[in-house]
């Protein structure tokens, strides 16, 4: 059968950043939890079932119409099916946000109660903690003593996941899921623009003339960690070497610089061409505008592609008019780290071994492609077979050819700042300097107090 291939993207240059999580790590991007809980309570005890089946315990998160839930029941029946007798993981769905379960993890570690596998990528401070309290298993012996295993993993993942003392605790991937933009075509085109902008210039100049043609160009929120407005912001920023700069800094010490008060002077300005509720509004009330073809461009990655054809969401025939691409500077957004599995040290050595059979079953090849279909997580070490291409709806196709012509990717912001930041400066704070109840150097202040609040 021809194979149409995905085009490596991942340059050396360009990976100067920390799996691929396709939505995991943020609380408002699209994968807050609605299900209810249809595995066995986490409660850290593993056993050894009839017949000397090792039962381990995998605390997840369901999602809310990305794929991401679907695709992980489908390898947890395989698992479970393939290894009757030998192994069996018990999954508890979660419901909830990302905040809430860092939170349960944090109860469930100071219980000594861990499930067997956890994501500890969302926050990095609690994964800091964990490592640094030696709660997670090193799995880089065991990725080592299996090379087709290692074969499948993405090497940049695998190299920017190895510790100082050479560890690696996070299970590297074998796909990434970047965050680029959603564009309506049909409001483009009623604004007399043929074709999504290139450049930042372009993008202002399209911004204007679709509100000129009366055509909201953004749909942008403020509320958790302000997904889709701070994305936007950041790749602007890593438009010059000195923004580059400092998005790779991990926890950065000062945000008094001209780079990141351009920066902020940007993202300001992006909400003159926004929803008037983006002020204080949530992530699934961004969604809503943009699938209600109230909004031309939203902030996402491939996750959000089922919700444009299900009509829960969307209009009937939706996803055959939105456009998938790069941001300006064919800029992408991704990091490693944004979400990270790791195996906990409490686990008997058989539950550890069982573990790491279940990783290895997520990056096959029939689960990598059956990854990509339902949540957009690429690898470029799976060639995508043709039929798959072409069955694909219109938005995933471009998604897919995305790959030949990104020049940049740059780290999520949610993996380099701290969690004050995060969760509490830009709930309340953010919001004041888009209003102008406070100016740039106060907002800048209050970034450094909460940086030195965090480092207390």
């Amino acid at each position: 059968m021809k194979l149409k291939k995905l085009t490596a993207l991942v340059l050396t240059a360009v990976m100067a950043i920390t799996l691929s999580a396709c939505g995991g790590g943020a609380a408002d991007n699209g994968t807050e939890k609605t299900q209810e809980n249809t595995g066995t309570e986490i409660t850290g005890d593993s056993n050894v079932g009839e017949g000397g089946e090792i039962t381990f315990t995998y605390l997840e998160l369901g999602d809310q119409g990305t794929g991401l839930e679907d695709f992980y029941r489908e390898v947890v029946d395989d698992f479970n099916n393939n290894n009757k007798g030998t192994y069996a993981v018990d999954v508890e769905w979660m419901q909830g946000s990302s905040p809430d379960y860092n939170n349960k993890l944090r109860m469930l570690n100071a219980a000594d109660q861990l499930p067997t596998i956890f994501d500890a990528g969302g926050e990095i401070s609690l994964y800091n903690t964990l490592k640094n309290n030696g709660r997670l298993v090193d799995v880089k012996p065991y990725i080592d003593a299996d090379p087709e295993w290692k074969a499948r993993l993405e090497d940049d993942c695998i190299e920017q996941f190895i510790e100082d003392d050479g560890a690696i605790y996070m299970v590297p991937e074998a796909a990434m899921c970047p965050v680029g933009i959603f564009w309506n075509k049909d409001l483009f085109a009623k604004a007399g623009i043929e074709s999504f902008p290139e450049t930042w210039d372009e993008f202002w100049e399209a911004c204007d003339t679709l509100q000129a043609a009366g055509i909201t160009p953004l749909a942008l929120q403020t509320a958790g960690s302000a997904w889709t407005s701070m994305i936007i912001a950041t790749s602007y920023m890593s438009s010059s070497q000195e923004g580059i700069d400092f998005m790779n800094l991990s926890f950065p010490e000062t945000y008094d610089t001209p780079e990141f008060r351009e920066m902020m002077e940007v993202y300001v300005k992006l909400f003159q061409y926004c929803n008037p509720d983006a002020i204080g509004g949530d992530y699934s009330l961004a969604q809503n505008h943009f699938t209600n073809e109230e909004a031309a461009m939203m902030i996402n990655g491939a996750w959000m592609m089922e919700t444009l054809r299900d009509t829960n969401y969307s209009p009937e025939g939706f996803e055959q008019h939105v456009g998938f691409t790069t941001l300006p500077g064919k800029t992408v957004v991704y990091s490693w780290n944004q979400v990270g599995r790791v195996i906990s040290a409490s686990a008997t050595e058989e539950e550890i071994e069982a573990a790491v059979e279940y990783m290895k079953t997520l990056s096959t090849k029939e689960h990598v492609i059956r990854y990509f279909e339902l949540t957009g997580g690429y690898s470029s070490k799976v060639e995508l077979p043709e039929e798959t291409y072409n069955n694909l709806m219109p938005t995933m196709k471009e998604y897919a050819d995305m790959f030949k012509d990104i020049d940049h990717v740059i780290p999520n912001y949610q993996t380099q700042w701290n969690s004050i930041i995060l969760n509490e400066v830009f709930t309340t704070d953010l919001p004041a300097l888009v209003q102008g109840s406070i100016d740039m150097d106060q907002f800048i202040q209050i970034m450094d107090d909460a940086v030195k609040q965090y480092e207390e």
